[in-house]
């Protein structure tokens, strides 16, 4: 064990307490840290990839659920410092026809379906869907997927940048 300095002891805010933290989390924390680092801005997912290291280094319960959420709101925050003009401009322009517009009413009809598949049906996509196997089967899937279409349609794509992309 090492200890961590706490500056914020309930009791007594001034005081200083050393609360004991497990190397082993923290080296476990470091992995999987480098493993978001590596897989998030890569077409893979940094999601998969995060649960299958974590049940194969034994990152599992409580923390290690508080943990990836934290991790990944950072990455989240971290695509938003990258694209906060964008993102700025977006909604600037949210008048029905301009470019803010379709990019916000696109990512919810994007999101309000599966975010309601998701709230129906959580506990049995937590059952059979977040296992190792599971998770490694669909990284195949999606890879191949990925491969196929590549090949398939690069040559007749017409899309210059994101801001081409429609709703089909």
């Amino acid at each position: 064990m090492i200890g961590v300095l706490n500056m914020g002891a309930a009791a007594d805010k001034t005081a200083e307490r050393i609360v004991p933290m497990d190397l082993m989390i923290l080296f476990k924390s470091v992995i999987l840290g480098i493993v978001e680092g590596v897989t998030e801005f890569l077409p893979i997912s940094s999601t998969g990839h995060m649960i299958i290291v974590g049940r194969f280094i034994n990152f599992e319960g409580g923390f290690a659920r508080l943990f990836e959420i934290v991790i990944q709101l950072g990455a989240i925050l971290a695509i938003m410092v990258l694209f906060r003009r964008k993102i700025a401009e977006s909604f600037r322009s949210m008048t029905p026809g301009g470019e803010g517009f379709r990019l916000w009413s696109g990512l919810a009809l994007a999101f309000v379906p599966s975010g309601i598949m998701g709230l129906l049906l959580h506990k049995k996509i937590e059952e059979y869907m977040m296992t190792p196997a599971v998770v490694a089967c669909a990284l195949v899937a999606g890879g191949l997927w990925m491969i196929f279409a590549e090949r398939k349609y690069r040559s007749n794509s017409v899309i210059g940048d994101i801001d081409s992309v429609g709703y089909r």
